[in-house]
């Protein structure tokens, strides 16, 4: 072998060793420290990099709080020495998914993983209201159903959304095109539908897309073109604030840009009041640079309103190439490459959102590729319902590593202390035979002082 031939060979290996260096310091997970493994193909920039490795200390700032256990006897005197078990039961945090597919296949193991695999993962379901399938001819509302499928999700102790109230590509076609009674009929949809759904829906994406109402010509395009979309937003919010004042209610856009956020500007200038603002992240065409999602983070808290990422699509196979947004693409499938891709993606996605303050719930879209929109390899599940490697991610992240479990100790004041994430809690003190357990939640900006009597 010549000396060309030796020295292109060390240059080879010194090749493959700097670039290992270099995926290790780019590939960042819950620790800077501790980078987790990513396929070699996945190097994030500069930017992403900085943000990653300060998520965990955020983390730690905005997610969890400390908390103070007193033990006492019967008469109130402390019961220094004893054992406190602490187990996170939830989190206040909404981690969710469209909950679109239950029931609606017949294979009964298929039916019975999805609702499985949703429950262990989340506490949050997306339940559909689209006008036209729910209401398909008027007075004919599907409201049986979809309360069976609200009072399913309740049964889990899932929080609920119902989506969308006011949507120009959700219209059924009996819908009056005449102004005034479009207006009377839309309004009786507003107020009727949370009103019939209180103690089963918590939140309600009001309306839907508001910054491209206007370009549609079916009735309500129209009736936001002549209102305006801020004052439309405005008017719908008051209606369904009047039907079910408990709700949180949502306006919900894909546009993250000056169009989006003045709109919302203009709805709080004319004293329309939202509670959350929502954000889709339907990522068919390519991932979204974790810097230029914080950024939008950044520029929508400036609203001083909660950050909800409502609709969050990332692909586990081909990014789609074309711009038809409505028809099914069959064909469409995942790929181990493209999962491992999604995996990773996730994960870091997930630690930024769950970073920042002002975000409050992540969505992921189609939880299953089985009937997923436009056939796309979209879910944290495939279409045989076994979980991909993005769906067993987010099980360690969410139920692991921002999951609280502890054994604390009592003082000779009967005091413990722990530092837990938000979020309800199981505590539980042995006494001899007895067990003693309380419910409790530790939440933001409380003192959060639990008392437990154990007694004799």
């Amino acid at each position: 072998m010549g000396r060309l031939s030796i020295l292109s060979l060390v240059l080879g290996f010194l090749f493959v060793i700097s670039q290992s260096f270099w995926l290790s310091c780019c590939c960042v997970g819950s620790k800077p420290t501790s980078p987790v493994l990513e396929p070699d193909w996945i190097v994030w920039s500069a930017a992403e990099t900085e943000l990653l490795n300060g998520a965990q200390e955020r983390i730690q700032k905005c997610r969890q709080g400390d908390a103070r256990v007193v033990v006492v006897d019967s008469k109130g005197m402390p019961l220094g020495g004893t054992t406190v078990y602490v187990e996170m039961l939830k989190h206040d945090f909404l981690f969710g998914s469209g909950l679109f597919k239950l029931g609606c296949t017949d294979d009964e193991a298929l039916e019975q993983a999805y609702r499985e695999a949703f429950v262990r993962l989340f506490n949050y379901a997306t339940l559909p209201f689209y006008w036209n399938d729910y209401e398909p001819s008027p007075g004919n509302c599907q409201e049986v159903d979809l309360k069976g499928l609200a009072s399913w999700a309740k049964e889990q102790g899932l929080v609920t959304c119902g989506h969308p109230l006011v949507w120009t590509e959700s219209v059924p076609d009996w819908v009056p095109t005449d102004s005034e009674e479009f207006k009377r009929v839309l309004q009786n949809r507003v107020t009727t539908t949370p009103s019939s759904f209180k103690g089963l829906i918590d939140f309600w994406d009001v309306v839907n897309e508001p910054t491209l109402a206007a370009r549609y010509e079916n009735p309500v395009g129209q009736w936001m073109k002549a209102e305006t979309p801020a004052t439309a937003t405005v008017t719908a919010l008051g209606w369904a604030r009047d039907s079910s004042p408990e709700a949180s209610l949502i306006v919900n856009d894909f546009r993250t840009d000056d169009a989006y956020y003045y709109l919302l500007k203009d709805v709080q200038q004319q004293g329309g009041k939202f509670d959350i603002i929502g954000i889709q992240t339907h990522m068919h065409m390519g991932t979204y640079p974790l810097d230029q999602v914080w950024a939008i983070c950044e520029r929508f808290k400036e609203l001083d309103a909660p950050i909800h990422f409502t609709e969050l699509t990332v692909l586990s196979g081909d990014v789609k190439l074309d711009s038809d947004w409505k028809s099914f693409h069959s064909g469409w499938e995942t790929t181990l490459d493209g999962e491992n891709t999604q995996a990773a993606y996730t994960e870091a996605l997930y630690r930024l959102l769950f970073s920042h303050p002002s975000v409050q719930a992540i969505t992921w879209w189609d939880f299953s590729d089985l009937g997923a929109w436009q056939g796309a390899p979209a879910g944290l599940l495939r279409k045989d319902m076994t979980p991909k490697p993005a769906y067993n991610r987010l099980m360690k992240l969410i139920h692991e590593e921002w999951w609280t479990r502890e054994e604390i100790k009592t003082n000779v004041l009967g005091q413990a202390g722990f530092r837990g994430f938000y979020g309800q809690y199981r505590l539980t003190v042995l006494k001899g035979d007895t067990r003693i357990e309380e419910v409790v939640y530790l939440k933001q900006g409380q003192k959060n002082i639990f008392e437990i009597q154990a007694s004799d």
